[in-house]
């Protein structure tokens, strides 16, 4: 189940035919999230919005495996 969350979450992220993300490509990524996240563009986002990023849902999906 970790594997699909991980594969799902480069599929985000555009990966090559080898499944492979460059690092341009994970950062263009993040700065979308980013900017997706900064509703109001002070620059700056918080914990609630946070909260509604893709990669926090994955991210607690990990640290709920094996519990």
């Amino acid at each position: 189940m970790v594997e699909e969350h991980a594969k799902q979450l480069l599929l985000l992220m555009h990966p090559d035919e080898y499944g492979m993300v460059t690092k341009e490509q994970w950062m263009k990524f993040m700065d979308e999230e980013f900017d997706r996240l900064d509703t109001n563009h002070d620059g700056k986002i918080n914990l609630e919005d946070l909260e509604k990023s893709q990669l926090w849902q994955t991210h607690r999906h990990f640290q709920d495996v094996g519990k």
